[in-house]
């Protein structure tokens, strides 16, 4: 079963001098009827989240007069805008078979009637299907590219990230620079403490880089203990300045791992993008880095 719950956004003399007006047009809403095998049909044709809310008010716009469409899911960090909100507004919570599925708005300059409100919630019946379809494959398109047990992305998805972040800074000649980094003697924790202790310095490892990380970086396990940062819009210095913060920050935590408390350092490869980089070419020299780092006696930062 399916709900669409109104919350109305105006003060009680609006909603009062509202029903005072309504004026029910049974007609536009038996002629809209007719048309919803075409609008669903519509709001099927994709599975990206905005592109069906923009099918959804262009449609809506036909049979309807509105100034702006929103749609709110705090669960999935949405906040799609569509139009210039209007004065006066109407919100619903959408709810399908017991589950939530964020909330819709519709705004507008003049005072809604009853009959529009009734119109519209009309229409999002129809959007609900398509809409959970969106979100369950937002859903699994983040899964895929997750690393489960610490929530950084992937190999996968750090492959395209940085592909499409070398094509924008040489496009506009803007900074790149990268990270790679790798817990050291790290065998010798599993082999002594297990591999459940091995997995407590991992997880430490990701919340380090979570808490480190500006929100325009990437942070990836690469995998095993190996991670990898991006960093747009960052000179070769200011990325040696993030990786010793880094090391510093890892080598001063003591983690609690099943009651045992370890510690751990690392050493860490810094890149930055040559007008000559192809392919792998930033992660290549990172990673040599790394190994230098390694060689030199670990618990570094070294530059490739």
């Amino acid at each position: 079963m399916s709900t669409a719950v109104p919350f109305v956004a105006e003060t009680l003399a609006d909603i009062k001098q509202r029903k005072k007006n309504v004026v029910v047009d049974r007609a536009c809403i038996e002629s809209f009827s007719d048309q919803a095998a075409q609008f669903t049909g519509l709001l099927q044709t994709s599975l990206d989240l905005t592109a069906v809310l923009n099918i959804f008010a262009e449609q809506t716009a036909k049979v309807l007069s509105f100034s702006a469409i929103t749609y709110l899911n705090d669960q999935h960090n949405e906040d799609i805008l569509i139009g210039e909100r209007g004065r006066h507004s109407c919100c619903y919570r959408l709810t399908l078979e017991a589950e939530s599925f964020g909330e819709i708005c519709i705004s507008h300059r003049q005072r809604f009637t009853e009959n529009d409100l009734e119109l519209f919630e009309k229409l999002i019946a129809l959007l609900l299907y398509p809409l959970r379809n969106c979100l369950q494959f937002q859903k699994a398109i983040q899964a895929a590219s997750k690393d489960p047990m610490t929530g950084l992305d992937n190999r996968r998805s750090m492959d395209e990230h940085i592909t499409h972040e070398s094509k924008m800074a040489m496009r506009y000649g803007n900074s790149l620079a990268m990270l790679v980094l790798d817990i050291d003697h790290f065998k010798r924790v599993n082999d002594r403490y297990g591999h459940k202790a091995g997995d407590c310095l991992i997880k430490a490892m990701a919340e380090i880089m979570k808490s480190t990380a500006r929100t325009t970086d990437y942070t990836f396990r690469y995998g095993g203990e190996e991670f990898v940062m991006l960093l747009p819009n960052t000179t070769p210095s200011g990325a040696m300045l993030v990786a010793e913060r880094i090391r510093e920050s890892v080598e001063q935590t003591e983690c609690i791992c099943h009651g045992q408390a370890l510690s751990m350092t690392i050493s860490i490869g810094v890149s930055s993008l040559a007008s000559q980089d192809k392919d792998d070419s930033l992660f290549l020299r990172a990673d040599d880095a790394l190994y230098k780092a390694k060689r030199s006696g670990r618990n570094q930062v070294c530059s490739g």
